[in-house]
């Protein structure tokens, strides 16, 4: 995951750390609590929203959607 950001990063000619604690806030910070993908979708579709898909995935980043 580290190499993955740090390419991305790179790519986008971004020079300063500020990506390096991404993973440690997602995992340990207790005031984050995020849902799984399926239950972020689910509480998509009971709200009625159509063509609900995850359009990319990578580790702990996703990109999701729907259509209402």
């Amino acid at each position: 995951m580290a190499d993955w950001m740090d390419d991305k990063k790179a790519s986008l000619g971004i020079e300063r750390e500020c990506f390096s604690d991404v993973i440690m806030r997602y995992k340990h910070l207790k005031e984050n609590k995020p849902d799984v993908l399926e239950e972020q979708l689910n509480a998509l579709k009971e709200h009625g929203f159509k063509d609900v898909d995850c359009f990319y995935k990578y580790g702990i980043f996703s990109v999701y959607g729907s259509k209402k």
